[in-house]
């Protein structure tokens, strides 16, 4: 299993073009060991290239109901 660290966006787009080619390996097969690593790797590569800031309850919510185009609520001014 020749499996490198992720370190830039060429080898994420690389592992994530990988990891469709494997997703549905059979259970208990090398592939899906394969799957469960790359799948690993991309995940904490994601989690450092692409941080996302915890939101407050109502932050959420408000951010939900802007994508969806709603209203601002009404505890706001």
């Amino acid at each position: 299993m020749d499996i490198r660290p992720i370190r830039n966006d060429d080898d994420h787009r690389a592992a994530v073009d990988e990891i469709r080619a494997l997703w549905s390996a059979e259970a208990g097969s090398a592939d899906e060991d394969r799957l469960d690593v790359l799948a690993t790797l991309v995940d904490e590569y994601e989690r450092k290239r692409w941080p996302v800031d915890k939101l407050d309850p109502v932050e959420a919510i408000e951010a939900a109901m802007e994508a969806e185009g709603a209203p601002a609520p009404i505890w706001r001014p």
